[in-house]
C-alpha cells in the first residue's frame, strides 16, 4: 500500500490480484493490462479487472 496526495494505492502484481479476488468469492471476467494515457506517465502500467460476485 501507498500513499500519494491523500491517494490510497494498492500496487499488485496479476497473479496477486487473481489470488486475491478468487479468495473473496470473485469471479474473475477478465484481466488485462494497459498503458497509462497522462502525460509523462506513458511508462506506468495499470492491471484493470472485471469481475462479478462469487457468493451469489
Amino acid at each position: 500500500m501507498r500513499m500519494d496526495k491523500g491517494r490510497v494505492f494498492y500496487d499488485y502484481e496479476e497473479n496477486t490480484l487473481k489470488k486475491l479476488m478468487i479468495n473473496n468469492c470473485f469471479l474473475i471476467e477478465d484481466i488485462f493490462v494497459t498503458q497509462d494515457v497522462r502525460k509523462n506517465r506513458e511508462s506506468e502500467q495499470w492491471i484493470n479487472v472485471l469481475a462479478k460476485n462469487g457468493s451469489l
